[in-house]
């Protein structure tokens, strides 16, 4: 263990933390203490400040962290999935990261993280050098191993620098880095037994995966197939996905990738067991 701790405290290991924060004064002393108690500390913390009218200033300010601070008024972003992908362009205001830093981690305000999750997914990363996206999961909710959560996620530098570089303006802005990295040939990893906890729960916003599956090249039929097999309770609600897939404004503009999906879609219909697990 202590050669391996000495990989991970060389040099390409320094951390970049960026987060955006909207009035997160009740959250964001918490997770600032708890990233600077963190055992391998960030080399840098930048808060994105988006147009608070709390003291989210003054703590940024209090506890000497980085902050930029944005001023245009608006609704949240964040549950409004028709301007989702304005919060894209809020987060880019955190690239490009600091030549220095060897990992990007991107983060939330209301996480919290073990005291040495930072050093135990980097440490796990430096094991596996094809892993270049991953995350721990969220104590108490379920998450698909290749599919990193957004909250406390840590991507490679230079692959962020050479394939992402910010994130794309539309509603899949957080699952592109991830997909992108899968038709690249590199794997997404998200760590089960490495456990965050929340300040507050999170919210699935199933409706919405319409959105992100036109965004994303899937076929009308493929759509069609998730809406039938994934029948909830409330049947009402069954066909909501199909609806916000018609009407989805955005288009993926990334021909591999699209061609990628393209192949992910056929894998999935012939594996009927992870069809059904998808669509459920």
């Amino acid at each position: 263990m202590g050669s391996l701790h000495l990989v991970i405290l060389n040099k390409d290991a320094k951390v970049y933390v960026f987060m955006p924060a909207r009035n997160e004064e009740k959250n964001l002393p918490v997770c600032l203490k708890n990233l600077q108690n963190q055992t391998l500390l960030p080399e840098k913390i930048l808060v994105i400040n988006d147009a608070s009218i709390d003291n989210t200033q003054k703590i940024c300010e209090q506890f000497k962290v980085d902050v930029i601070t944005l001023t245009e008024q608006h609704k949240n972003y964040v549950t409004t999935p028709e301007l989702a992908y304005k919060m894209a362009g809020v987060m880019n205001h955190a690239f490009p990261p600091p030549p220095q830093c060897g990992y990007i981690m991107q983060h939330n305000p209301d996480t919290i993280l073990p005291e040495n999750y930072i050093e135990d997914v980097i440490l796990r990363m430096e094991k596996t050098p094809s892993v270049i996206i991953a995350s721990g999961c969220i104590k108490g909710e379920y998450s698909r191993r290749n599919h990193p959560r957004a909250t406390g996620r840590i991507y490679k530098t230079w692959f962020w620098n050479k394939h992402i570089k910010r994130f794309p303006l539309n509603y899949t802005y957080e699952t592109y880095p991830l997909l992108k990295a899968q038709s690249l040939g590199f794997e997404v990893k998200c760590f089960h037994d490495v456990k965050m906890t929340t300040l507050r729960p999170t919210k699935v916003y199933k409706a919405d995966y319409g959105y992100a599956m036109r965004e994303l090249g899937y076929s009308f039929l493929y759509m069609l197939g998730k809406c039938v097999l994934g029948l909830p309770k409330n049947r009402s609600q069954a066909f909501k996905p199909l609806q916000s897939y018609v009407t989805s404004p955005h288009k993926l503009e990334d021909d591999d990738l699209r061609k990628f999906m393209k192949y992910y879609q056929v894998k999935q219909f012939f594996n009927a067991k992870a069809f059904l697990k998808l669509a459920g």
